[in-house]
């Protein structure tokens, strides 16, 4: 009887074992969740190729359930399904219209895509690659002459920033340009904004004393005004006309419409963040994006576009 007990226990103990180190094994096999499964199928679906974003679907799986849960809708940095998802819903949209895939759009989608996650980390060590003459902005005066000078100089700039920034003696404000310079449609973005990224930067400096007002006129005539996301027969907006109509702007308002036309400048669907000025004071401001006109010259010119990226 009790070699029979005895040989119960040791059984009981092997069944424990077994089942504490399945537990990892378990773990590591776990289903995808409806969302993320809804998501990652779509997208192997619609982004192939050289607009390929995942390298399989199991690959995806694996991001998408480490992406956090979003307190916000947004289109832009918040690093969740739900910024990706409207991304790829812009996707459908394109090709369901044309047949087609806007350039650049499936990135957005994709981890270190730049438009819901950042595509150069904001630290040093990634900026600095980045400027050199096979980073982002290519060869150009912005080039450090070294690794050492620039990494020693960014340790110095003033303060870090915020995403996006515009101005101010900080990485964010560098990064964004360089982000402008390697992804915007404008044609003249990388020998206008590249040198701003550079560590010697008129526009990222504290020196720098333009009101928000004239950033951010300036930010729209330039990516905002344009034929890539204007409405078809809009008549292009005076500087004098953007500056009276912002200087109408209560702060918050401002502070939303300053935020949207940074993303603009960075963004290959630039449609999107330039309804801003109707999303700023929307009850549902996802309904205003989602809503943006898929501009002929943003499908079509995909050559032209494709070597701006």
């Amino acid at each position: 009887y009790q070699r029979r007990v005895r040989g119960w226990c040791e059984l009981c103990m092997m069944l424990l074992l077994l089942l504490v180190l399945a537990g990892p094994l378990t773990a590591e096999f776990k289903s995808p969740s409806e969302e993320c499964g809804n998501f990652c199928s779509m997208a192997m679906k619609l982004c192939t190729m050289e607009d390929q974003a995942y390298d399989s679907l199991e690959e995806c799986h694996a991001a998408c359930g480490s992406w956090d849960q979003a307190e916000r809708m947004d289109i832009a940095n918040v690093d969740s399904i739900e910024c990706r998802q409207f991304w790829l819903d812009r996707v459908q949209t394109a090709v369901k219209a044309t047949g087609r895939v806007p350039p650049g759009l499936c990135d957005y989608t994709a981890v270190g895509g730049g438009m819901c996650d950042a595509s150069v980390p904001h630290r040093c060590e990634h900026y600095c690659e980045q400027l050199g003459p096979g980073g982002d902005c290519g060869a150009g005066e912005w080039n450090p002459t070294s690794q050492e000078e620039c990494l020693t100089a960014c340790i110095q700039f003033g303060h870090r920033g915020t995403v996006d920034d515009m101005t101010g003696d900080s990485l964010a404000c560098r990064i964004l340009h360089l982000n402008i310079g390697e992804q915007s449609l404008l044609k003249t973005a990388r020998t206008e904004y590249c040198p701003h990224a550079g560590i010697e930067s008129v526009a990222c400096s504290d020196d720098q004393r333009s009101t928000k007002c004239a950033q951010y006129c300036d930010f729209s005539q330039d990516f905002c005004n344009s034929d890539y996301s204007r409405g078809k027969g809009d008549r292009p907006e005076t500087l004098d006309e953007c500056l009276g109509y912002c200087r109408g702007l209560a702060d918050p308002v401002l502070a939303c419409h300053l935020r949207y036309v940074a993303v603009a400048a960075r963004c290959t669907d630039p449609s999107v963040p330039c309804q801003h000025r109707q999303a700023c004071t929307a009850r549902d401001p996802m309904t205003v994006f989602a809503n943006a006109p898929m501009t002929l010259q943003a499908l079509h010119d995909d050559e032209e576009a494709e070597d701006q990226l």
